[in-house]
């Protein structure tokens, strides 16, 4: 589809959701098309974004690689916009306007002559609903080598238990790649007090402060807060407090001990503070200077290697128990994504601990057999069937917010009279209920037609008062 897009003068977009899957997605293209190929993402500097944007605008350059925000990039007359692992959260910027790229594409399609191709082996449920919907999907059966995998489970809490070990003992022994996955990163997420159940709290959030013990230190992930480790339950004064979640730096520091020959990598944020430094990993393990590699979300993403024999899936049940409404989504496709990193060329084996495994096992065959299930049993009221809006409100005080809020409330009720699509799902406190000092409510508003929620938000902003922000179809509600 490129070659042909190229071939009617059209330009081409390629979009990745990480920065660390720009070079091989550009090396591939490279190969097939040349100098007609740039790259574009937030870590470029401003000599090269600049030399990329005079090549766009002399036509040498007609192919773009990149983050998200490469498809705002001037592309003279654009017929072609790929989105690659398109169920990916990074395609939701974080930062006001919360924009998903991937949702900009479609809307761009609406009203220019532009194709845009979703892809992914997990397709967003959103994404496959409409796809379904408008008779538009399109399936790739089968592993691209047809290489066979083995997949099996382990009805065990978060552990290094001796299956395992025996797992990538084998892997090593055959010089074959392991990697492993966490969904938390540091050396624990939060420490329990045994005695009390309480935790180490940030005074300024509401939220436990995660543990990091290559700094020694406490830090409280959401206004960088940092204590040294406490010794004591700051609640009960107890000498009880242990890590509730095991983390990368902790798994890293076991391994050595445990497999001393193996060369053991990490690979999430705590590591990989440039590009620099997640290319290097990448590279690393790449020419095989990694025998096993630990990783958080960044390991899920579609990195091709194929000398990984083992891919080990741990602390899954804490993501599909994460209280999210896509808790399940989100759980089964990572278990699909991981499984994905091993035997892509030859055989591979997939070890997944669990307390789910009858739930998993269903659907390890066939991601989409999970979406239509997910579809059946997904509560009415949220996407795909519906849009969700998350209204936030903050203030120094919780009486100022919470006023603030039921203002909001006020201004909304005889506008929902007015749209009756659009209903409240829920008001109050918001998950994180204290961040940087400032109290946050919330409002979520859940409507049957997106032109409707925007009537109802675009009189609330016109009318409200306070401190407030509007994210549509938040990521962790």
């Amino acid at each position: 589809m490129i070659l042909e897009t190229l071939q009617e003068n059209q330009s081409v977009v390629v979009l990745v959701p990480e920065i660390g899957l720009t070079p091989q997605t550009q090396r591939l293209l490279l190969k097939n098309f040349g100098t007609q190929v740039g790259l574009w993402h937030s870590k470029l500097s401003p000599l090269e974004r600049k030399q990329t944007l005079a090549h766009i605008a002399s036509g040498q350059t007609k192919i773009i690689v990149g983050t998200r925000s490469a498809l705002f990039l001037p592309m003279p007359n654009l017929g072609l916009v790929l989105v690659d692992e398109e169920h990916d959260q990074a395609y939701k910027a974080s930062l006001a306007p919360y924009y998903n790229a991937r949702d900009c594409a479609l809307y761009l399609a609406s009203k220019l002559p532009i194709q845009v191709i979703l892809g992914s082996a997990t397709p967003h449920l959103r994404s496959y609903y409409r796809a379904k919907e408008n008779h538009s999907l399109v399936r790739l059966r089968g592993r691209y080598f047809e290489s066979p995998q083995e997949i099996i489970f382990e009805e065990s809490k978060t552990a290094l238990t001796p299956l395992l070990l025996n797992h990538l003992a084998q892997s090593l022994q055959a010089q074959q790649q392991s990697i492993i996955f966490l969904p938390t990163r540091a050396s624990f997420k939060k420490l329990i007090c045994l005695s009390c159940g309480g935790g180490v709290r940030c005074p300024f959030c509401s939220v436990n402060m995660s543990l990091h013990l290559k700094d020694k230190r406490m830090r409280c992930h959401y206004c960088q807060h940092e204590e040294q480790i406490p010794k004591i339950c700051p609640v009960c004064k107890q000498d009880s407090l242990a890590g509730k979640r095991i983390g990368t730096q902790q798994l890293k520091s076991e391994l050595e001990q445990l497999l001393p020959s193996a060369r053991i990598g990490v690979l999430d944020k705590d590591h990989t503070h440039t590009n620099k430094q997640i290319q290097r990993i990448l590279d690393d393990f790449n020419t095989h200077q990694i025998d096993i590699l630990i990783g958080t979300q960044m390991l899920a993403k579609g990195h091709d290697y194929h000398r990984v024999g083992l891919a080990v899936v741990l602390g899954l049940d804490e993501v599909l128990n994460n209280g999210s409404y896509r808790s399940y989504e989100e759980g089964v496709a990572l278990m699909h994504q991981i499984a994905g990193r091993s035997g892509r060329k030859e055989s591979g084996r997939v070890l997944i601990q669990s307390l789910n495994a009858p739930f998993l096992q269903q659907y390890t065959a066939d991601f989409e057999d999970f979406l239509k299930a997910e579809l059946q049993m997904r509560t009415p009221c949220f996407p795909p069937l519906r849009r969700l809006a998350h209204i936030e409100f903050r203030g120094k005080d919780l009486e100022s917010a919470a006023a603030h809020m039921q203002g909001g409330l006020d201004i909304l009720k005889p506008l929902l009279e007015q749209y009756q699509g659009v209903e409240i799902l829920g008001a109050g406190v918001a998950r994180v209920a204290k961040i940087a000092g400032q109290h946050r409510l919330q409002i979520l508003l859940s409507a049957a037609s997106t032109k409707d929620l925007h009537q109802v938000l675009n009189a609330l902003q016109a009318q409200a008062k306070g401190v407030f922000k509007i994210d549509i179809d938040p990521q962790d509600i």
